[in-house]
């Protein structure tokens, strides 16, 4: 569905997501891939396939059925949130999408015959470009002549390093130059900052909820460490505020998060569902630490440019060996995606007071 959607709603004009699915979704391009990985000789039967995927550096596009950038799946090795959570969107003939922002209309009262003042939506058009990210893994011969199907696994081990890239950055990541500007870094959101020096309670919680605005409230979520959801859950030692709502035999019956790749613990927290996000901080001590964001999820937003292309290194040579040969190839992947929040009054970092 999620394929389909992307050729109906969102393919470029010259149809390239179309052709690259067709091209590199054929058995014998699968095939020639595969080929390619040990060999890093690309087939003369696949030639006139590797047209669509031939970068201007020379490497051959990943068949799409193997594609994280078309099926937007997480690895089973690792946790991210941000793509099962959030709003994802893909581009395809270029590099850069652009949102449209408004604020609130603002409703007035006013007597007989008097004029009206201008009350209307400031419009906004954030620009999201995407950056280049990769993966660089070394393959003996020999392994390459023992796995024929080292094509696929690679595919999925690259996938999991990309995955815990994004949670990291989605996390964390600064904003500046080529880098995703994560939900726990400042700024990023409203910061709703603790009502004690240095200290993280259950007060918090519930004033980081009603600082959130309504119109973001009615579909927000949770975003801690495992480390901080095990801290808030130890709270739960009387009347079951924080979580009984999620339990049927309500409290004590609070139970443990799920685990899952995509982050999702299966439980709701002041009745909002509660992600897992593992390069969130894990202490709730430091001063000006960001410990948990409340945010409507859809406001941040990650812009995937679709199509992941691998190159092959024949022979790789070792500095400490005398630049001699190693009895290794490289396989070098590379993506583009961003991420970053679309409104920062769409959430609320819980800040710890100075």
């Amino acid at each position: 569905a999620g394929i389909q959607y992307l050729l109906d709603h969102k393919d470029s004009e010259d149809r390239e997501a179309a052709k690259r699915i067709i091209r590199t979704g054929s058995p014998a391009y699968v095939a020639a891939f595969n080929d390619y990985i040990p060999t890093g000789q690309w087939p003369v039967r696949a030639a006139a396939l590797a047209v669509v995927g031939t970068t201007t550096t020379g490497g051959y596009a990943v068949p799409y059925i193997f594609d994280p950038t078309f099926i937007n799946i997480g690895a089973h090795t690792t946790i991210n949130p941000y793509r099962a959570a959030c709003r994802v969107e893909s581009i395809v003939g270029g590099n850069n999408w652009r949102a449209v922002t408004s604020t609130a209309v603002t409703a007035a009262y006013a007597a007989e015959a008097a004029a009206s003042t201008e009350q209307g939506p400031t419009i906004g058009q954030p620009t999201y470009t995407a950056q280049r990210a990769s993966a660089f893994a070394t393959v003996s011969y020999e392994t390459m002549q023992d796995r024929p199907d080292i094509g696929t696994e690679l595919s999925v081990l690259i996938q999991e390093a990309k995955d815990t890239l994004e949670e990291n950055q989605f996390s964390i990541g600064v904003g500046t130059t080529v880098y995703p500007f994560g939900m726990f870094c400042t700024l990023a959101y409203t910061a709703a900052t603790t009502a004690t020096t240095l200290t993280f309670a259950v007060a918090d919680l519930i004033s980081t909820e009603a600082a959130l605005p309504i119109r973001h409230r009615a579909n927000a979520a949770w975003f801690m460490s495992r480390a901080v959801i095990r801290i808030v859950q130890g709270w739960e030692t009387t009347g079951g505020q924080l979580f009984n709502n999620n339990w049927p035999g309500g409290y004590p019956a609070v139970g443990n998060p799920a685990y899952s790749p995509t982050g999702n613990t299966g439980r709701d927290l002041l009745g909002y569902p509660l992600w897992e996000a593992p390069s969130g901080p894990t202490t709730v001590t430091s001063s000006g630490g960001i410990v948990a964001v409340l945010a409507n999820p859809k406001t941040f937003v990650i812009v995937d440019r679709i199509g992941m292309n691998v190159e092959v290194i024949p022979n790789l040579f070792g500095a400490s060996q005398g630049n001699l040969p190693t009895g290794q190839r490289g396989v070098f992947a590379l993506w583009r995606n961003t991420a970053r929040p679309v409104n920062v009054d769409g959430g609320r970092q819980i800040t710890i007071h100075s």
